[in-house]
């Protein structure tokens, strides 16, 4: 189901490519996220790897926090599903990254396109951190009030950047309770079926997501999965370039490794 075209999408916040081969990326946002986090991102992996690095836009971002609301947790699924297709189009093998809760997607897509090449999580959202095991009670407790519920300790700089890029200042509370659901539901408990190369980086002390409620079935899938600690306590490292360029190199490393083909490896 195509958005209604009354959803006015921050330029900065639109899916963009760069880069050619016959690997492609695709780069998968968090939840009230934008691709335009990633651009420097994207330039490195492509100055780096002979690959194509598409970074799409999920259905409902990079509007306004009434969008995102409006836009079904399935519309998350089928864009995420169109972009690698379009992916899967112009190249001939894929990986998948997904940053945040955008990790929890790109597992979901690994579990239904098992050609995919190899997955990346960074700063995977395994549980969110606010409100601790009370966080649904009072999620649906706070929607009897208001529908959303905003992102703690923005500064006036945080909010003037946001809506420039399509960042979003809160959270609709059914886009975060949907999410969580089919995260705990239908993702987490299906990981050991996984049989693909993956790749897990995640920040020192995120404030936003918790590492440690990593699922101990991580470790059975096959082959084995590779883990290393992001050096910056930061939960969205690609705005910081130390971070990023380390980012950089344990995935172009993981890439060159597990995925690109052989006469593309130097």
């Amino acid at each position: 189901m195509p958005e209604p075209a009354s959803i006015q999408i921050r330029p900065r916040a639109r899916a963009f490519a760069v880069g050619q081969g016959s690997v492609g990326v695709l780069v998968i946002h968090g939840l009230g996220g934008t691709p335009d986090d990633y651009r420097e991102y994207a330039a490195q992996l492509v100055a780096t790897l002979p690959v194509k690095v598409s970074v799409m836009r999920i259905a409902g971002h990079g509007a306004e926090p009434s969008d995102l609301h409006r836009t079904p947790f399935e519309d998350w699924r089928r864009s995420v599903r169109s972009a690698y297709d379009e992916l899967v189009a112009t190249t001939s093998r894929q990986v998948v990254i997904g940053v945040s809760y955008g990790a929890m997607l790109a597992l979901d897509l690994a579990l239904e396109r098992p050609k995919i090449a190899g997955v990346i999580t960074i700063n995977a959202a395994w549980t969110y951190r606010a409100g601790g095991p009370f966080q649904t009670i009072g999620l649906k407790f706070l929607r009897l009030f208001t529908p959303y519920f905003a992102k703690p300790g923005l500064s006036a700089a945080d909010r003037a950047r946001y809506k420039e890029t399509g960042s979003l200042p809160k959270w609709p509370i059914n886009a975060i309770l949907n999410s969580r659901q089919f995260a705990d539901q239908r993702v987490i408990p299906r990981l050991s079926e996984l049989r693909l190369p993956m790749l897990i980086l995640a920040s020192q002390d995120d404030s936003y997501v918790d590492a440690n409620a990593m699922p101990s079935s991580i470790r059975s899938i096959t082959p084995p999965v590779t883990l290393d600690t992001i050096p910056v306590r930061i939960h969205r490292p690609f705005r910081d370039p130390t971070a990023t360029a380390w980012i950089t190199e344990r995935t172009t490393t993981f890439i060159r490794e597990h995925c690109l083909p052989a006469s593309d490896v130097v």
